[in-house]
């Protein structure tokens, strides 16, 4: 499914009862070049929509220090991992 197309809760494979408090998102740029941006609430921020929309094909995306709140409680979600094809 095409990324720039998901909403947070499906780019972090996060069930909609979750409520997201923020998560960090790396792009492979060129060689040796990472660019990183971070979101806090279940909006995706501008800044991470630019990242989505300028990938090129066979980079890598990670979204890590994905925090939200389950069931009352705040909880860590594990990373997630897109390669783009």
């Amino acid at each position: 499914k095409d990324l720039k197309k998901r909403s947070s809760h499906q780019l972090l494979n996060l069930s909609d009862e979750v409520e997201i408090l923020g998560y960090s998102f790396t792009i492979e740029g060129a060689p040796g070049d990472l660019r990183q941006s971070y979101n806090e609430g279940e909006l995706i921020s501008s800044a991470t929509r630019n990242l989505i929309n300028k990938v090129t094909k066979g980079k890598l995306i990670v979204i890590e220090k994905i925090t939200g709140i389950k069931k009352g409680a705040e909880t860590k979600f594990p990373a997630v991992v897109y390669k783009v094809i």
